[in-house]
């Protein structure tokens, strides 16, 4: 399925794929699921013994969700603590690697000409934040995390999820640092191109990754949170399994 996505697309998709299997939670199921292909251990130069240790003791991990073993692309052994496999899973933090690529496909369909296009250029009027800094902001400082804004992932991401307007909490905080300087993890910040790509395409970045990344590899299960203003969150807030 890969061939019939654009070259730059394929290169941002491992870390994309890996994550997506490796952060399993709870979900809804569909009969479209389809599961991998299936092979007993021995077949394939697993200890049988030893992975049936290893799943046995799994549930007792704390903070264990699931755990799938695949040996030669066939699933050797498996467990599901929480939920069952067919499940849609949050992905997390994975949804930034999701938006990222998205940005290239949108400068691949020409939305904008590269990602050194600035933040408020492509925000609603009424979220334009002021000053020379911000101003500064290119999309790449967004995807990047450098984009200077003040902001604490462990104290800030609760009152910014909770907030009615997500875009506002970020965009109206106090520059700690001139773009492209620091880098500072930020949720919030990632959320900013789902709002500036809306903005410049007119489609918000749940439909556009549906018809160019989705269909295409054949996630035809999936689901996408969007903020309380409406916008998909860039940050989080993808559900797939």
């Amino acid at each position: 399925r890969m061939s019939c996505l654009p070259g730059f697309v394929q290169r941002c998709l491992c870390l994309f794929v890996v994550g997506a299997i490796a952060v399993p939670s709870v979900g809804q199921a569909d009969d479209s699921f389809v599961p991998l292909p299936r092979a007993e251990p021995g077949a394939v130069g697993v200890d049988a013994v030893a992975l049936g240790e290893a799943l046995a003791a799994f549930p007792e991990v704390d903070g264990a969700w699931a755990m799938l073993v695949v040996r030669n692309g066939a699933v050797v052994g498996e467990t599901h603590v929480i939920a069952p496999p067919e499940a849609l899973h949050p992905v997390w933090s994975v949804t930034k690697s999701i938006t990222a690529t998205m940005m290239g496909i949108a400068v691949e369909e020409g939305v904008w000409p590269d990602v050194e296009v600035a933040m408020v250029d492509h925000l609603p009027s009424n979220l334009v934040p002021s000053g020379p800094g911000a101003a500064a902001i290119r999309l790449r400082h967004l995807l990047a995390m450098t984009s200077g804004q003040q902001w604490s992932e462990d104290g800030d991401w609760l009152p910014w999820i909770a907030s009615d307007d997500p875009e506002r909490f970020i965009l109206e905080r106090p520059m700690d640092a001139w773009p492209g300087s620091l880098f500072n993890y930020s949720s919030a910040s990632s959320h900013l191109p789902s709002v500036m790509l809306e903005t410049a395409s007119g489609e918000g970045l749940d439909i556009r990754a549906e018809r160019a990344l989705f269909d295409p590899l054949g996630f035809d299960a999936w689901q996408w949170d969007h903020s309380p203003t409406g916008y998909p969150f860039g940050g989080h807030g993808v559900h797939l399994r």
